[in-house]
């Protein structure tokens, strides 16, 4: 066993193993792979070398989550609805009454949007898919935008004088924020009653 350690620690050759002659020299190779003898380290593995070629390229992931198409439409629902609700209360000021139909005609869009928004997240995230948080979450955000779009059909009216209120109200989109505002003042606030002047 001795004579045995001093060959490996002198670099001699022993029995199963290949060993350098000169520790100082070089390293260890065994079984054709591992560090070469020279100061440089170069892998003498020759599978190492071999070139792999290049990857295929793997296809682009697809979301195939059942209910996908359903949130990607309440999206864009929900992007229509606030865009058309800020623009009908930016417009409802005005004292033109096409202008002041268009502004309505915006909200009421904007209602029906919300409206099928809410109907999308009961009908088919809750009762279809069985996504109760997810279908919650856009009941919610439908439920939000059919209130405020009411509010732009009931505050139409007030945002101008009782004269103006009336002239408007001669038109078709007049009449309509006069029925929201008759039926839903309490989503104004204030309890200014606009009528329709024989």
């Amino acid at each position: 066993a001795k004579q045995g350690a001093s060959y490996a620690f002198e670099g001699g050759k022993m029995i199963g193993a290949d060993v350098g002659s000169k520790i100082a020299g070089g390293g260890v190779g065994l079984g054709g792979s591992g560090l070469g003898a020279n100061s440089q380290f170069k892998p003498n593995d020759p599978h190492l070398n071999q070139t792999l070629g290049d990857v295929a390229s793997l296809p682009k992931p697809k979301n195939e989550t059942p209910w996908n198409n359903e949130v990607n439409a309440m999206v864009k629902l929900m992007i229509a609805a606030f865009g058309m609700i800020a623009l009908a209360n930016l417009l409802a000021k005005s004292k033109v009454p096409w202008v002041f139909t268009v502004a309505m005609g915006l909200a009421m869009a904007a209602l029906a949007a919300s409206v099928t928004i809410l109907g999308m997240a009961v009908g088919s995230l809750i009762l279809h898919h069985g996504q109760t948080m997810l279908g919650l979450m856009w009941s919610a955000i439908g439920a939000y935008l059919a209130m405020s779009a009411m509010k732009a059909l009931a505050g139409g009216l007030g945002k101008h004088t009782e004269t103006e209120a009336n002239q408007l109200a001669k038109t078709f989109g007049g009449k309509i924020s006069n029925f929201f505002k008759n039926n839903f003042s309490w989503l104004q606030g204030d309890d200014l009653d606009l009528k329709l002047k024989e």
